[in-house]
């Protein structure tokens, strides 16, 4: 589809006197003569380069000048073009058929706006990639802590060194030869005695012990966030904005137009010249010009009908 040429161009060759002249729908030429050509195509734009190419077939209708083009224009801003080339043909009798190739490259720049979009009933499957904390920095803080304590107390034996004190014995009976009797009480010193302590054991019961409270700080500590997975589900609605862009459409666009039908005589004693083609000649309706409605006579006859005319014209 075409964004850019909306119409054929147009080729028209424009009279030259008797070396170039309109005979019966098609163009009589006699060599070596140039032909100027002008019509309508469509002209430049902006960012777009637009040249129209002259070509020319033979009889046989291969492309003459090596597939060349025979001459190039530019459009101007009204769409007007024209050029001036020769036919390379060196035969006595021979017909060639003219055609524009119009060729618009370039590109055309846009504006493209997505219109606000409301989104409804989403759902999908939420997953959160394993992931690494560091630099980590925090206040540790612990509570004061209140509990029972039970046990057993075991004092070990202790030797004692350095005893002294006063030795009391206590009033005893006494069995003497005169009978029965009491003795004491007795009183004695002890110095530099020595005595051992035995273990003594003991039970705590009911007590309790506490510790306070107390704060610490973590700094650059480490730390690893578990991967974890889920279900999103949207029960509302979601709205996407409006948003606007640019666009590039690149062009490289063709159109040729009608083509027109040149008969082509040479004059006489032109060095190079050769005789007539043996190649089917194309006549106007043949070859599909647009000049004027031909008449059904073969390039033989609108040959002769122009070499006569020349006689007349003589």
């Amino acid at each position: 589809m075409s964004v850019l040429i909306n119409a054929k161009p147009t080729l028209e060759v424009l009279p030259q006197g008797n070396r170039v002249r309109e005979v019966q729908g098609a163009i009589y030429i006699t060599q070596p003569t140039a032909i100027t050509v002008t019509g309508t195509a469509q002209p430049p734009a902006s960012n777009v380069q637009v040249v129209v190419q002259i070509f020319a077939k033979d009889a046989n209708g291969n492309l003459v000048n090596g597939g060349a083009p025979l001459a190039s224009a530019t459009p101007d801003f009204s769409g007007q073009y024209r050029a001036t080339f020769s036919l390379p043909s060196l035969l006595r009798k021979d017909v060639n058929v003219l055609f524009a190739r119009e060729v618009a490259v370039g590109s055309i720049g846009s504006t493209v706006q997505i219109n606000p979009t409301t989104l409804s009933g989403l759902n999908g499957n939420l997953a959160i990639n394993e992931t690494t904390l560091r630099n980590l920095a925090a206040t540790i803080n612990n509570p004061a802590t209140t509990s029972a304590l039970n046990g057993g107390v075991v004092t070990p034996s202790t030797p004692i060194t350095g005893i002294s004190g006063t030795i009391t014995t206590p009033v005893f009976p006494i069995t003497t030869p005169g009978g029965p009797g009491a003795a004491g009480p007795a009183v004695s010193t002890l110095l530099g005695g020595t005595g051992t302590l035995d273990p003594q054991v003991g039970t705590i019961v009911g007590g309790s012990v506490s510790n306070p409270a107390s704060t610490s700080t973590l700094t650059d500590g480490t730390g690893t966030i578990d991967p974890t997975t889920g279900t999103l589900t949207q029960n509302g609605t979601a709205a996407i904005a409006g948003t606007t862009g640019t666009a590039t459409l690149l062009v490289n666009e063709v159109a040729v137009s009608e083509p027109i039908t040149v008969v082509i005589h040479q004059s006489q004693g032109i060095p190079g010249a050769t005789l007539n083609t043996k190649s089917k000649l194309l006549t106007a309706r043949d070859a599909g010009t647009r000049v004027h409605g031909v008449a059904h006579a073969g390039p033989r006859a609108l040959a002769a009908r122009a070499l006569s005319g020349r006689r007349g014209g003589r």
